[in-house]
């Protein structure tokens, strides 16, 4: 295998000119040429000890060359594998493993890498042993002082995770090294091992049909052991990062394998397990002291569990996970559930634009956002009694005491709107109740009170129907005069809730329009574009009940919209699509031969 003859008569220094060739010639006729001489020269299995003698030449052959020439070998391998005699195989994986252990350019080592997980695929696949060699090979480079090569160690057990999970033999050693580049001192060799276990994990025991009971057993004993170690080493990682930025990254990794473990965990056998995650888990989301981005992630775990084991969560983590939650929610001014799908703080949020993975890694939601989506999965997902008689001393407890906070109050509101999501019937018993707590924080002298009352209600209005419509004489006079509140995020929810409210009682809300649509018309003028677009729905609502008492104002209703359809910049096209969409139900509402006049200021 190691004579450099080929069937086209190539040598080994005719293929590194043609691989120099390939990488740096600017005329695409000749490297389209030499291209299809070195693939009908590499369809010769002979040729493939020529690709592996390049990629050893360290000081004659540049990087460049040696990494295209680990490519090709990685490319080739698959097909030829199964031709090549057991000799060479033999020869071929310990002179690759040898140049994986001193390559000194790490684009190489790298290609070097994904070409050894390829190579002990075909072979595992071709005679279904395991290849000890590598795994000794990667727990030896887990020990080197190179950083460099503890991550390659990593990305190599990566590649080859499918490998290992199907061969029991190489299970132990790979493992352990991965567990071990967990704690390392530097920041890419932990992202390595982290996204290395999530790999592992996915087969290390996972399929067992077909195998007979003794090797059921030892798998499960293996998954069961890597359990005792990972979880312990994934929670020793946060208690020692979770507040340093500068291994947020870390954190937050640690945080998608624990997810990932949840998944799989059985509350039978893993009940004590899954209680002690999850009440570190918790202690990691209260912590203010941790990054943001963490807590957020602690977060998403939560509510993973939450999702897949309701009834463990029940009796088990119920009450520390509303307390949580409350407390988060309570953390700063933002309003928000998780039905409102970013923050509404900012009229110019280009949310549409595709964040990348590290973007993605640096964005944060705030914090009553992320709470708040625990809170209102906690809701919908576990015993409502239990989950009513866990909440309400924390609204109580807010309700009654006047010196409670304003972000206190916030906090207390939005999560009677998470309760009347998850528990309506309880709440539309107390709805006199509701009522009174709405109105006392809408008449707070804290706008982050009033703002979340306002907020809080339209959730009211549509879980807890038909008994909070019914009150529509309290309810309309008390939201009508702050559409002139000072805080133009009070007006925006004013609007939303009086929207809720016109659509949902149609057919009495007739008397109300004199209150109503005066109030809104005058408001649209000198509000945000957000705020103007809720006012918008407002009159859609009001034109779309056909009451008579619209009439008298539909004129005004039209002169007013002709201003947003004038605007032409991209902040106002949401605004521009909610009022032609007024303009339009005004329209059906008085008719054509009403509307004609209208019709060349908006045509």
């Amino acid at each position: 295998m190691t004579e450099a003859l080929a069937e086209i008569g190539l040598g080994l220094g005719q293929l590194q000119g043609m691989l120099h060739t390939i990488l740096n010639s600017a005329d695409n006729n000749e490297r389209r040429s030499v291209e299809a001489t070195v693939v009908r020269a590499l369809n010769t299995p002979s040729n493939l000890m020529l690709l592996v003698r390049v990629v050893q030449d360290v000081q004659t052959v540049s990087s460049g060359v040696r990494q295209l020439a680990a490519v090709l070998l990685r490319k080739k391998i698959n097909s030829l594998w199964h031709v090549i005699s057991v000799e060479s195989r033999a020869e071929l994986k310990r002179l690759l493993l040898a140049q994986l252990g001193f390559e000194p350019v790490r684009v190489v080592r790298f290609a070097l890498a994904h070409l050894i997980s390829r190579l002990a695929k075909a072979d595992t696949l071709e005679t279904g042993e395991g290849w000890p060699e590598l795994q000794v090979a990667i727990r030896a480079a887990v020990e080197d002082p190179r950083g460099d090569m503890r991550e390659l160690a990593m990305v190599l057990a990566y590649s080859i995770a499918e490998v290992v999970g199907e061969c029991g033999s190489l299970n132990a050693m790979v493992i352990e090294a991965v567990l071990q580049g967990m704690t390392d001192a530097e920041v890419n060799v932990q992202q390595a091992a982290l996204k290395a276990m999530g790999a592992l994990w996915l087969f290390v025991g996972a399929d067992l049909d077909g195998e007979d009971g003794a090797t059921i057993a030892r798998k499960k004993r293996e998954r069961e052991h890597l359990l005792q170690c990972l979880i312990p080493r994934c929670l020793e990682l946060l208690k020692m990062y979770a507040s340093l930025e500068e291994r947020t990254s870390v954190c937050v990794n640690v945080l998608d394998l624990l997810e990932q473990l949840v998944e799989d965990l059985s509350v039978k056998r893993h009940g004590e397990m899954l209680h002690t995650l999850g009440l570190e888990i918790i202690s990691v989301l209260r912590n203010t002291l941790n990054q943001p981005r963490v807590r957020q992630s602690s977060s998403e775990v939560l509510v993973t569990l939450v999702n897949l084991k309701p009834k463990f969560v029940t009796t088990m983590l119920l009450q520390p996970m509303v307390e949580v939650c409350v407390q988060v929610m309570g953390e700063d001014g933002t309003i928000s559930l998780p039905e409102v799908a970013h923050v509404e703080d900012s009229e110019n949020d280009d949310t549409g634009n595709i964040i990348g993975e590290d973007a993605d890694m640096l964005h944060v939601n705030p914090p009553c956002m992320y709470a708040g989506r625990l809170l209102s999965t906690l809701a919908t997902k576990v015993s409502a009694k239990l989950f009513t008689s866990a909440l309400l001393p924390f609204v109580s407890h807010v309700s009654e005491n006047s010196q409670a906070g304003p972000l206190e109050r916030k906090a207390a509101i939005l999560s009677l709107a998470c309760l009347a999501e998850g528990n309506p019937g309880y709440l539309r018993r107390k709805v006199q109740y509701v009522l009174k707590l709405t109105h006392d924080f809408l008449c707070d002298s804290s706008p982050i009170s009033r703002e979340a009352a306002a907020f809080s209600l339209t959730y009211f209005c549509e879980h807890l129907q038909p008994e909070v419509l019914t009150h529509h004489r309290q309810l309309f006079p008390m939201l009508v005069p702050l559409l002139r509140d000072e805080h133009d995020g009070v007006r925006r929810r004013v609007a939303v809730v009086l929207d809720t409210l016109c659509e949902n009682v149609a057919e009495d809300v007739e008397p109300y329009v004199p209150l109503v649509l005066p109030a809104v018309l005058e408001a649209i003028g000198r509000v945000s574009l957000e705020t103007q677009r809720a006012l918008c729905g407002v009159i859609s609502s009001l034109a779309i009940s056909r009451i008579p008492s619209f009439q008298v104002h539909a004129t005004q209703c039209l002169e007013l919209l002709k201003a947003p359809l004038t605007m032409n910049s991209p902040e106002t096209i949401l605004l521009r699509a909610k009022a032609t969409e007024a303009v339009g139900i005004i329209a059906n509402a008085i008719g054509k031969e009403a509307f004609m006049p209208f019709l060349p200021i908006f045509y």
